[in-house]
């Protein structure tokens, strides 16, 4: 099933459970209730609701929020500038917005990766023991309450890192590579940096994983003496 909406101030929709659907939005908000196999959305403008609960979500947005207050197995998420609010229980997010912000309230989601470059991501709830996490943002801040334990990586460059009210000073994976004597920006990718910035990146990937037996053939072969031995 497919839906066009040109313009608008407010649309409800309730559909039978366990249709496909695709939404079309130029502007205008949309209210979607029911249960979906599939929910494919593209909004140009304009806030889109989900109330209910679906198998797989796919959100594309320009400037509006996407608000889901329901059940999801999947949500994938492209946006400029809108904001994602979870209010549900979804497994497994992915979701990349230039200035928007991450808000999640209640059951944690096991898998999130979430990156922004000026949006503020803020998550209270409960996290499953399984969970892995991944969130990056510029110069937006990181604001933690979670109950439970769960793998976290979390980086902002110049903002804050809040964990349970307590501002924490880097995350694991920069303490590690700043810990081999040498600044790197951890923005940057891989393949753009040196060859001796790359061994360190590579150290740190190891470390993270808090193995108790590291096997390394000339971790430093590309290092000078002092930072050689300070690894």
């Amino acid at each position: 099933l497919r839906l066009h909406v040109a313009s608008g101030d407010l649309l409800h929709l309730r559909l039978p459970f366990g249709r496909s659907l695709e939404v079309q939005t130029q502007a205008g908000d949309v209210t979607l209730r029911g249960g979906f196999a599939d929910l494919s959305c593209a909004v140009t403008a304009g806030n889109l609701v989900l109330s209910g609960r679906a198998r797989a979500v796919e959100i594309e947005s320009l400037g509006g929020d996407f608000t889901l207050d329901g059940n999801a197995e999947t949500l994938k998420m492209t946006s400029v500038s809108g904001g994602l609010s979870l209010r549900g229980n979804v497994t497994e997010i992915r979701a990349r917005t230039t200035s928007g912000d991450l808000q999640i309230e209640g059951e944690l989601p096991t898998r999130l990766q979430f990156q922004t470059i000026s949006g503020d991501i803020v998550v209270r709830g409960r996290a499953k023991k399984s969970g892995a996490w991944q969130l990056r943002t510029v110069s937006g801040d990181v604001r933690l309450g979670i109950i439970g334990g769960l793998h976290l990586r979390a980086h902002t460059r110049s903002g804050a890192v809040t964990l349970g009210g307590h501002e924490l000073e880097e995350t694991h994976f920069d303490k590690e590579i700043r810990g081999g004597g040498m600044e790197l920006d951890t923005s940057t990718k891989v393949h753009e940096l040196g060859i001796a910035q790359q061994q360190m990146v590579e150290i740190a990937k190891a470390l993270s994983q808090k193995a108790r037996i590291l096997v390394m053939d000339e971790p430093t072969s590309n290092r000078d003496n002092q930072s050689g031995m300070h690894v």
